[in-house]
């Protein structure tokens, strides 16, 4: 199957449905989503793949990192906007659509909570809405376009209906935010008690439910921040160590050369 362009927008022919219709949609990266700046009020339903990282936020006081697999659902006249952080690599494929069919799925449960969705399987969506965006020949085909719409947020839809118990807990979704600011000030301490736990009982939880210790995802969270600015040729390794929340450039070294086995820039 045929991808659409690596980077741009494309725009579908004007293929009414009684549905709805897709309007345009396509890949891009390297940019700034959104940008955090200030709020964006978009006239129309959208759903966004992230295949970078970044963050989300709304007006309604939702603000979480949003990863790699991670779908966002634009509603109409909502205040949201979306992109990358320091260290952050944003890329994203996005489609746009009007009509009853975002109507439709928003009663059924996708306008409750958070507009994000953890997919876990970023590969499949890729392909999921790489069909979506494919050229649009007829009214035929426009139909048929509109059905794959309809089973991506059933897809949705049927995230937004798990119980409970069988998604995140919020605890978990707050921790892991946390801990994923690599620049930021770090307190175990802090996060485990915003998220009701002794120190003790935060790190067995985290690690039961992430299979890895807090402070090894916080590593990790770092060590890929690091990999992301160490290409960018305009960024001193002090630099990049600041970011990152080292203490200098020779302690960034030290913990990049204790995982990956040799030095960050190959000297």
């Amino acid at each position: 199957m045929a991808r659409p362009p690596r980077h741009g927008i494309i725009a579908f022919a004007e293929h009414r449905t009684p549905l709805g219709s897709l309007l345009f949609g396509g890949r891009l990266a390297g940019t700034q989503g959104t940008g955090l700046e200030k709020f964006r009020l978009f006239p129309n339903h959208a759903l966004v793949l992230v295949l970078g990282s970044g963050r989300y936020e709304d007006a309604s006081g939702i603000s979480i990192r949003v990863k790699r697999g991670d779908v966002i659902f634009v509603h109409p006249g909502h205040p949201h906007r979306y992109g990358p952080e320091m260290g952050d690599d944003w890329r994203e494929i996005f489609v746009a659509f009007s009509g009853p069919v975002g109507d439709l799925w928003c009663r059924q449960g996708l306008a409750q909570g958070t507009p994000v969705w953890s997919t876990g399987e970023p590969r499949r969506w890729e392909r999921r809405l790489d069909r979506l965006l494919q050229p649009l020949r007829d009214l035929a085909a426009a139909c048929r376009r509109i059905g794959d719409l309809h089973a991506a947020l059933a897809a949705l839809a049927a995230l937004a209906a798990l119980r409970p118990g069988e998604r995140d807990p919020a605890w978990l979704i707050q921790a892991r935010d946390d801990l994923g600011r690599p620049g930021q000030a770090f307190s175990m301490t802090a996060i485990a008690r915003r998220a009701g736990f002794s120190a003790d009982g935060f790190r067995r939880a985290f690690r039961r439910t992430c299979g890895e210790t807090p402070a090894a995802y916080r590593r990790r969270c770092r060590l890929e921040a690091v990999e992301r600015l160490l290409t960018r040729q305009d960024l001193t390794l002090a630099q990049i160590a600041q970011a990152t929340g080292y203490v200098d450039a020779f302690h960034l070294s030290k913990a990049w050369k204790q995982a990956k086995g040799s030095s960050p820039r190959g000297s």
